[in-house]
């Protein structure tokens, strides 16, 4: 009987470990999981940041376009215009 018992007994300890080594293993599991998403949250945060920022030079570059070629539109039909001065002596 006390075999018995000393088998039982080892078989218990056995099945605890066996029930904590994996505990342990998918403890350590979760918190990889929670640092790859903190770390992918902190990369979606920073994204964003710059996607924002690339929208607003965007904007900007648009606005300046737009400037540009009034101007432009503005010198060409200014030189369409018949002007006072006589042509250069080469034409």
């Amino acid at each position: 009987r006390r075999s018995s018992d000393l088998c039982k007994l080892k078989a218990d300890i056995n099945s605890d470990t066996a029930i904590k080594m994996p505990e342990n293993d998918q403890e350590q599991r979760i918190s990889d999981l929670e640092m790859r998403v903190a770390f992918q949250e902190d990369t979606l945060d920073k994204l964003s940041d710059v996607i924002a920022e690339q929208d607003r030079i965007i904007i900007d570059l648009r606005r300046a376009i737009t400037l540009l070629n009034d101007q432009l539109k503005k010198v060409d039909t200014r030189q369409d215009l018949p002007s006072d001065e006589p042509p250069p002596p080469h034409y």
